[in-house]
């Protein structure tokens, strides 16, 4: 039987990822490497750090990134545990990770038009970043924003890009898929951009609910959706096998009526047909070669929590 560490930041930790409180997947990946660093000193085996990383990649549904790097971190610990190696491989993750964002911004600033309008959904620190990359190479353009409802994450982005002297519009989740259609007499919306919880193997894409929709209406408009994330974000599931987050109630209505059924979709699956291609790291990639090209980057990517 393999002893367990009851740590109560480890406990909080895994807490504050299922309650959402820390926000994105990229923050719980960074979060999570921390916390195997902190706790290193009282991990004396491969098994132990197994159960701890197991805690911390399944605390939600769909976060391939932070599954995938400790799922790295403890194979390469069964074949001898060594602690110093350990925090070490930790801290090079945590630098991969913000080298990456760095890559994926400049990628996606690269996309980005004087004069165009674009429409971003939810929050993804990577596409914030290459947001802020383009407005700080000098260019011009406006961004329409979803607010995205019920824990607004939205906002996130929309204080961001307007700290950073972007033109910035917020708007209603329901309003999305009109204001990017044929239809729209408001803006002339060039490109979607989203961010991305897990990437399947067949190129669809997991996200926040509403990437369906407004993926769905940009085809029918053939407006580009491009996905902005890293390769580190591969499951190993096709789209229809993997299950989306449905959260509580309570976050739609607090003090709904008794009697009522509440139906809170935290993800929704887009399948690869309505995608652009994927900015990434190494650039831009077409969806139906997104998991080759991942494991051609990653070839020792693998999942051991499932």
């Amino acid at each position: 039987m393999v002893s367990l560490i009851t740590d109560p930041r480890l406990e909080q930790l895994v807490e504050q990822i299922k309650s959402v409180q820390i926000q994105g997947a990229t923050n719980i990946a960074l979060r999570s490497l921390d916390m195997v660093i902190g706790l290193a000193d009282a991990i004396d085996s491969s098994q132990q750090l197994e159960v701890i990383s197991r805690r911390l990649a399944l605390a939600r549904n769909n976060e391939p990134l932070t599954r995938n790097l400790l799922s790295l971190l403890v194979e390469n610990q069964r074949i001898g545990f060594d602690r110093a190696v350990l925090k070490k491989q930790a801290q090079e993750y945590k630098a991969l990770i913000k080298n990456n964002k760095k890559l994926i911004a400049d990628n996606l600033a690269n996309l980005i038009r004087d004069g165009k309008v674009y429409l971003s959904h939810c929050h993804s620190t990577s596409l914030t970043a290459g947001l802020i990359a383009a407005k700080k190479q000098g260019k011009k353009f406006k961004i329409i924003q979803t607010e995205t409802r019920p824990l607004f994450q939205g906002r996130i982005t929309a204080k961001n890009l307007i700290t950073n002297g972007i033109d910035t519009t917020l708007i209603v989740d329901s309003a999305a898929a009109w204001l990017i259609s044929d239809y729209d007499d408001l803006y002339n919306i060039s490109m979607v951009f989203v961010g991305a919880d897990a990437i399947t193997t067949d190129g669809w894409l997991v996200n926040k609910v509403g990437t369906f929709a407004n993926a769905a209406s940009a085809f029918l408009a053939s407006v580009p959706v491009y996905v902005v994330a890293s390769l580190l974000k591969i499951s190993f599931k096709p789209g229809r096998q993997l299950k989306v987050e449905v959260r509580e109630e309570d976050e739609i209505w607090p003090d709904k009526p008794s009697a009522l059924k509440v139906l809170n979709l935290a993800f929704d699956k887009t399948p690869v047909k309505f995608l652009t291609g994927f900015v990434t790291e190494v650039g831009i990639i077409r969806p139906d070669k997104i998991h080759a090209r991942a494991l051609e980057v990653y070839p020792n990517l693998s999942n051991i929590f499932v």
